[in-house]
């Protein structure tokens, strides 16, 4: 580990360097033949290509590092560089700050600079199932083997672990391999482990060992960034001043839309405005957006799926259950994806909502239904029907 004043002349350095450029990024590339839990990533460079050029995966392609991750981004590049000090690096911050998209941009960078290493990105829920089958099968020393065998180990989520003791204990032993064998694991959490009442004091320790570093709220100038590459993504123009009354209006905790999922539910919801009245986005959309937004009766996750349900005489039960039959995947698949325009969620607890599925099987579906709009006219049908509804639920006043 560092000592304390080499530490804080590096903190104090890189706030320098960051002040001076303001702005810098991990790219997302993801080389042929990587998927990282299914989900292949885009690049966006600092003149991204047209919207049109690019697939929509469900996510930005980059994480944007503004000033307030400086030390952040440091970390990060120096467990590219392999000149991390010691495992595990744990990266903590609340919800919507980026934690899932930062996990999967360093592990594909780490894989275009060392591909001949072994790495992994999973997920607490993926990692405590596949430890439940290996107790099952009696297989955990193959588990564990397997698991020793990475030089770069990235786990999302692991707050989902507290309810799984065996799993917590085989981490353990994880982290205490990788200690011995330099090897590098990341832990992406909501909050310190020393903080999380369920987790095992063994793991808690372990984790606390290494370097634990906070995911901040993006400032000003990453917000400005982040905006202007979920409009270029979704197809939205917007002119310097509607964005910037977009980015400015302010409430009680402070700016309206400080998370990512905040920012693509406001884009998407001018947009589906815009569309339905065939014309750009100006700024008085954006106060009236606000205004509704501050007026507007709030829809749950419930209240999508059961417009969805009662439009297609499908069972909400059914819809939550883990059939897979055509019909009922189809309709669960439709739900999710307004559950993503209308309300402020996460892919993590939309899946909590719909049986307990982890979020890289609700952004499958997600981006599987999004892309069938363009080729299924009976599901963009239902899609606009539902979608109608919903949005006059949102604004009781205005006309569908």
């Amino acid at each position: 580990m560092f000592s304390g004043s080499w530490l804080f002349l590096i903190i104090l350095f890189l706030l320098v360097v960051a002040l001076a450029n303001g702005l810098f990024s991990i790219p997302i590339s993801s080389p042929s033949g990587v998927s990282t839990s299914g989900e292949q990533l885009e690049l966006f460079q600092p003149n991204p290509p047209k919207a049109e050029h690019c697939q929509d995966r469900g996510g930005l392609g980059a994480f944007v590092f503004g000033s307030e991750n400086a030390i952040l981004h440091s970390v990060l590049q120096s467990v590219l560089e392999q000149r991390f000090a010691d495992s595990p690096l744990v990266l903590y911050g609340d919800q919507g700050t980026g934690k899932t998209a930062l996990s999967h941009a360093l592990l594909v960078q780490w894989r275009l600079k060392h591909s001949g290493l072994k790495s992994l990105h999973t997920n607490g829920i993926d990692f405590a199932r596949e430890h439940a089958r290996a107790v099952h099968t009696h297989s955990l020393p193959s588990f564990r083997k397997k698991y020793f065998s990475f030089d770069l180990l990235v786990i999302d989520d692991t707050q989902v672990l507290k309810t799984r003791t065996s799993a917590q204990q085989t981490l353990s032993l994880i982290i205490d391999t990788f200690r011995e064998q330099c090897h590098m694991l990341v832990v992406c959490t909501n909050e310190l482990p020393l903080e999380s009442s369920g987790l095992d004091a063994r793991l808690a320790s372990r984790l606390m060992g290494g370097l634990q570093v906070q995911i901040a709220t993006h400032g000003n100038t990453a917000r400005e960034e982040l905006v202007r590459l979920l409009s270029d993504q979704y197809g939205v123009v917007l002119d310097n001043a509607t964005q910037k009354s977009l980015l400015n209006e302010v409430g009680p905790a402070g700016p309206r839309l400080k998370t990512v999922p905040e920012m693509r539910s406001a884009v998407l919801r001018l947009r589906a405005q815009a569309d339905l009245e065939a014309r750009d986005i100006c700024r008085a959309d954006v106060e009236r957006f606000f205004a509704d937004d501050a007026n507007k009766t709030t829809l749950s996750l419930r209240d999508i799926a059961t417009a969805v349900s009662r439009h297609l005489n499908i069972r909400l039960l059914d819809m939550k259950s883990s059939s897979r039959r055509r019909y009922v995947v189809r309709a669960r698949s439709i739900a999710i994806y307004l559950c993503r325009l209308h309300a402020n969620k996460s892919y993590s607890e939309i899946g909590q909502y719909f049986g307990h599925r982890d979020h890289s099987t609700i952004m499958h579906a997600f981006n599987k239904t999004k892309s069938a709009l363009a080729s299924d006219s009976s599901i963009r049908l239902v899609v606009e029907e539902v979608n109608t509804r919903l949005s006059a639920k949102l604004n009781p006043g205005a006309i569908t």
